[in-house]
């Protein structure tokens, strides 16, 4: 006779396996090597004189085409709903409802409650200048994805590394890139882990790449259980200075 505990197991595997097959369909690897670069102007603060000349680049859905400058609105939104989020959690003492990870600082907390993105290059954290790339963002609701292959901006590159076919991965998948920036070359991870992401209303998390490097990773839902109603944001920073 099977045991409760037995069923019990059974099931939470289940809905794991489950939730892991539909979130992979929406973050597809991309196709496409198409490059974007940005062009800016000497200073950081100048936002008048320096219009950037940004490339398009084909969505990875195959719907439509989706350019940086969009990207960065869509980041824009999802970090006003994170906010919106985050304070809400804290007055209702929901906090099982957000996820904050930053084993190191409060960076993930700052950047969520006070980032102001200047223009396509620079934003702010609590007042500091960082130079910053969007590197992934994926809306829920439109079913659009933002993920090229190589990104530039002034001296920063951003490559994504093939993956290798031959690793599994079990309940999320990883996507590895190179940054270079003044002529060094650092690693960067990120991790898709949908049943994760999907049992939280937020999820943010930032870690040190290298000196003044740092990697964001943010996911947002407008329900729980389902990774077909999580939005998310991946970007790289780095300090001026």
């Amino acid at each position: 006779m099977i045991s409760t505990r037995l069923i019990l197991t059974l099931t939470i595997i289940i809905l794991t396996v489950s939730i892991t097959l539909l979130y992979t369909p929406n973050q597809r690897h991309p196709t496409t090597t198409t490059p974007i670069t940005v062009s800016t102007s000497t200073s950081p603060w100048n936002t008048s004189s320096g219009q950037a000349e940004i490339k398009t680049l084909t969505n990875t859905t195959g719907d439509e085409d989706n350019t940086y400058k969009l990207a960065i609105k869509e980041v824009e939104r999802i970090l006003e709903e994170a906010r919106d989020i985050y304070l809400n959690a804290l007055s209702r003492n929901e906090t099982w409802a957000i996820l904050i990870r930053e084993p190191y600082s409060n960076l993930s907390r700052m950047f969520i409650l006070d980032t102001t993105i200047i223009d396509e290059t620079t934003l702010l954290i609590n007042h500091t200048a960082y130079r910053y790339l969007v590197v992934h963002v994926y809306d829920a609701e439109s079913k659009t994805s933002f993920m090229p292959q190589r990104i530039q901006v002034d001296s920063m590159i951003v490559e994504l590394l093939p993956r290798n076919n031959t690793v599994t991965y079990t309940g999320g998948v990883i996507y590895d890139y190179l940054v270079s920036y003044r002529g060094r070359s650092f690693k960067a991870s990120f991790t898709s882990i949908g049943f994760v992401e999907a049992s939280y209303y937020l999820t943010v998390s930032t870690s040190r790449i290298s000196d003044n490097i740092y990697k964001v990773e943010i996911t947002v839902a407008s329900g729980l259980g389902s990774t077909a109603y999580i939005s998310k944001a991946w970007l790289i920073l780095a300090r001026y200075g």
